[in-house]
């Protein structure tokens, strides 16, 4: 027997393309219930030009990371009615 489980999530996906080949593919997903649970996933989509331009492909995912962990602050923000903005903890 199975059991389906679905969940609303909020997602954003950026690519490294070099030569105008997707090199890397990167992917956050936040769950929207639970937007302090998140994964941020990299795929390798050309493994031969990915050995060749690492430097730029490890550069690109910090600026992924970065973007993604604003934008889970910025869901945490809203789903908590902070309006003030998401830099620092937020005063009780």
């Amino acid at each position: 027997m199975s059991t389906l489980i679905c969940k609303d999530t909020i997602q954003r996906v950026g690519y490294t393309i070099i030569d105008g080949i997707k090199v890397v593919q990167y992917n956050c997903v936040i769950d929207a219930t639970k937007p302090q649970d998140m994964r941020i996933i990299t795929s390798k989509l050309n493994e031969e030009m990915y050995k060749n331009n690492r430097v730029a492909c490890r550069a690109d995912l910090a600026t992924f990371e970065d973007a993604a962990y604003q934008l889970q602050e910025e869901y945490i923000a809203k789903i908590s009615g902070d309006t003030e903005g998401t830099t620092g903890p937020v005063a009780e």
